[in-house]
């Protein structure tokens, strides 16, 4: 049996501009697709500088800082730290720049066992950009760019979120370092969506995420915002901002809390140069997992507790 269908002048009209709204469509997601790719390269490339290059010049100067005679950074309870996991939420608390510094590079130096599954890809990388500069030359539609670089990856080097202000200067870092644009500072729910689902998509990879959940430094907020000590009456930790708690809550990641004390001396808040004669003291707490789906608030009571005993235990 057969149907004939017959179309008239109007009906052909919508199904050609129909046509062509989709061949537009698939031109335009074709050409950020390419966009996509070039930027890939450079950050690839950025990355495993960085990676075996620039972090082990500054991992082993701090290994000299903690090694005898010197002492000037200690460390308790580094058996805590799960080497060989990932899906794995790093939680600093935040005193200075310097725990920017010294919280990512917990993990040197196991990511060198990456070593070669990087300079295969790098190698891959490196021939398709040439394939693609070939086509820059003869085709002037395509073009190469610094940018985005949100689908670099790295299992063993954990991901830094960074506030989206403190970022603006150092745009190519993207994708090494991930920015949150929190609400108090005139982020719009789609902004904090897009970190959220950055975060989730490195945990999913069985990647490490390093969040500073307590929203800043602890000398950059009021008095409501801040844990005191009931002896001494001075702050000693910042509230934990409740995207945090959503964010464990949807991924079931492990939480490893990290307590810093003496960073603030290292390097104050204004200054450039690091004091590395003070003494830095880092500890690092027992791993808590929760189920994916549990209460932030039970979250934010439970890292909460956890926090300050790990602060008072030692």
């Amino acid at each position: 049996m057969c149907v004939r269908l017959t179309l008239g002048a109007q009906d052909k009209d919508l199904l050609i501009n129909l046509y062509r709204l989709f061949a537009e469509r698939r031109e335009k997601l074709e050409t950020i697709n390419v966009r996509k790719e070039e930027i890939l390269v450079i950050n690839k490339f950025l990355l495993f500088l960085l990676k075996y290059v620039g972090s082990p010049i500054i991992c082993v100067f701090l290994l000299l800082l903690e090694a005898p005679p010197l002492k000037r950074i200690e460390f308790k309870h580094y058996e805590r730290l799960p080497l060989w996991e990932g899906n794995v939420i790093i939680f600093p608390n935040h005193r200075s720049w310097w725990d920017v510094v010294v919280t990512p590079h917990l993990y040197f130096p196991w990511w060198f066992r990456e070593l070669k599954e990087d300079l295969i890809d790098l190698l891959k990388e490196t021939i398709s950009a040439v394939h693609r500069i070939l086509h820059w030359i003869i085709d002037e539609r395509i073009r190469i760019k610094i940018g985005n670089g949100q689908s670099v990856f790295s299992k063993d080097v954990p991901i830094t979120a960074a506030d989206k202000h403190n970022l603006r200067a150092f745009p190519w870092l993207e994708g090494i370092i991930f920015r949150v644009n929190r609400e108090k500072n005139g982020g719009t729910p789609s902004e904090r969506a897009v970190s959220a689902r950055y975060a989730q998509r490195v945990l999913k990879k069985n990647g490490r995420v390093v969040i500073f959940a307590e929203g800043g430094m602890l000398g950059s907020v009021g008095d409501e915002e801040k844990i005191f000590d009931v002896a001494t009456k001075e702050p000693i930790l910042r509230l934990i901002e409740p995207g945090f708690c959503r964010l464990v809550s949807m991924t079931g990641s492990k939480v490893i809390i990290v307590i810093e004390r003496g960073t603030d001396k290292v390097l104050p808040r204004g200054s450039y140069f690091p004091r590395l004669w003070r003494k830095v003291t880092i500890s690092i707490g027992e791993p808590l997992v929760f189920p994916i789906g549990t209460d932030p608030e039970l979250i934010r009571n439970t890292i909460d507790k956890a926090r300050l005993d790990l602060y008072y235990s030692d």
